[in-house]
């Protein structure tokens, strides 16, 4: 993973949270990178600890699942 391309790169790497994101025959997956601006954005409103890594892992497991289900009615919709 590389900081430069991928904000939340960073975060993943600090809280070694990259087994949320392997899978077999692909190296990483990476939230989009305006997702981090989500995630900071609530972060900064709700008081959320960014510093915790429990807290950081709970929400960004939440967003990733928001991105897929959003994905997902999307696909359903089209269908």
């Amino acid at each position: 993973m590389t900081d430069f391309c991928f904000p939340f790169a960073s975060l993943i790497k600090t809280y070694n949270l990259s087994h949320y994101f392997e899978r077999p025959g692909i190296t990483v997956f990476v939230p989009v990178s305006s997702s981090i601006d989500v995630f900071l954005t609530e972060a900064a409103w709700f008081g959320y600890n960014t510093s915790d890594r429990a807290t950081v892992e709970s929400i960004l497991i939440y967003h990733i699942g928001e991105f897929f289900h959003s994905i997902r009615q999307t696909t359903l919709s089209a269908l």
